[in-house]
């Protein structure tokens, strides 16, 4: 009876070191398995990061729009002066509009992993210049309104999410005035090709989709007076310099 009594708790005892020991490799299994999760988790992010990037370095078409301050080199200060011929009051004010709108079209072609190159095709408008001169009841206005389809050559840095763009080119002026002779202003309409350039900074948030800030500049004639303005005979726009937001689709 001893020895049945011996050789009982024995197996009871290496049931139970069974059961400790099956235990114990259930809690391992349950933590490979937290870890087969998290790496699968890790590497299914990865995965999708570095197929988003090799998607946007594949080039191709996009369309886009952007909008923002200007700022025109254009005299804004106000005036007042008498005519020595009638004695009447004359006031002169100068504005000018400090936004700009853009659409755009452009294709990229993949020179290297993280770099494309292309052309750009826009339609930019920077707002109109207006004068007001006002003598006795009489009021006159000359307003000028200043726009640009142009031509740029477009480099891309593609950091995974994250872009770089420069863009260099010419845009084609050519304003357009209402009742633009008269004693003060008068601006000529004559069409000029001129250089434009800008740089911008995005971020992807899809593989089609994205968001940028940009700076822009117009290489005209810094007008510091209506007088100059008058006597300039290049028929350029003024210099110009833009910022602000946009927005690009990529297909």
């Amino acid at each position: 009876m001893e020895i049945s009594k011996n050789i009982f708790m024995f197996i009871l005892k290496k049931k139970k070191l069974r059961l400790i020991s099956a235990g114990f490799d259930l809690t391992l299994g349950s933590k490979y398995m937290r870890t087969l999760t998290a790496l699968a988790v890790a590497a299914a992010l990865s995965f999708g990061v570095t197929a988003a990037y090799a998607s946007q370095s594949e080039g191709g078409f996009s369309i886009g729009v952007k909008g923002g301050y200007n700022d025109m080199s254009v005299p804004t200060a106000s005036q007042t002066y008498t005519d020595i011929f009638n004695g009447d009051t004359v006031n002169v004010s100068e504005k000018k509009d400090k936004y700009m709108a853009d659409i755009h079209v452009a294709y990229l072609w993949p020179v290297a992993d993280t770099f494309q190159l292309g052309g750009q095709l826009g339609y930019s408008y920077y707002g109109k210049y207006k004068t007001t001169v006002t003598e006795g009841s009489d009021s006159t206005e000359a307003t000028a309104k200043f726009f640009d389809p142009n031509l740029q050559l477009v480099g891309q840095w593609n950091i995974q999410q994250w872009f770089l763009q420069a863009r260099a080119g010419v845009g084609y002026f050519k304003p357009t005035v209402s009742n633009g002779s008269d004693n003060d202003v008068t601006y000529e309409t004559k069409s000029t090709w001129d250089p434009v350039a800008g740089i911008s900074g995005g971020y992807f948030f899809t593989d089609n989709f994205s968001a940028e800030v940009f700076y822009d500049h117009v290489f005209g004639t810094n007008y510091n007076s209506a007088s100059n303005l008058n006597s300039d005979t290049s028929n350029k726009p003024p210099t110009m310099n833009s910022a602000g937001i946009g927005i690009t689709y990529s297909f």
